[in-house]
C-alpha cells in the first residue's frame, strides 16, 4: 500500500431521498473537505438526473457523509450544492449586458 493510500480515509455517502440508499463500500479520500465536495458534486448529478427523468427538483434530498464507525460527519443537502437565481439575480450580478433570449416552442407532431 502506497504511503498516500495510506493516508486517506474512507468515507461513506448515503442518499436520503424518496428511499434511502446506504453506501456500503465508501470511497476514499484525502480530507472531509474533499468528501464534502464530491458529495456536493455527486448531488448536482442526482438533481441534473431526476430533473431529466422526472421534470423536478427535490431540494430537501441529502447526502450523509459517515465516517467507517457509523458517524454522521457532514450532511449535504442538495439544496446547497446549487445557485437558483431568477433572471433578476442573474441580471444584478452580471450587469446590464446580458442578451435577451426567444424560446419558440413549437407543438408536437401528431
Amino acid at each position: 500500500m502506497a504511503i498516500a493510500e495510506s493516508l486517506m480515509r474512507r468515507y461513506f455517502f448515503h442518499l436520503r431521498d424518496d428511499l434511502d440508499c446506504p453506501d456500503h463500500e465508501g470511497s476514499q479520500f484525502p480530507s472531509l473537505g474533499a468528501a464534502i465536495a464530491s458529495a456536493a458534486e455527486y448531488a448536482r448529478w442526482l438533481m441534473a438526473d431526476l430533473i431529466r427523468r422526472e421534470g423536478r427538483i427535490a431540494l430537501h434530498h441529502r447526502i450523509d457523509i459517515e465516517d467507517s464507525k457509523g458517524a454522521v460527519l457532514s450532511s449535504v443537502f442538495f439544496r446547497d450544492a446549487v445557485r437558483i437565481e431568477d433572471g433578476e439575480d442573474a441580471q444584478d450580478r452580471l450587469g446590464e449586458n446580458l442578451p435577451e433570449l426567444t424560446v419558440l416552442v413549437q407543438p408536437a407532431p401528431r
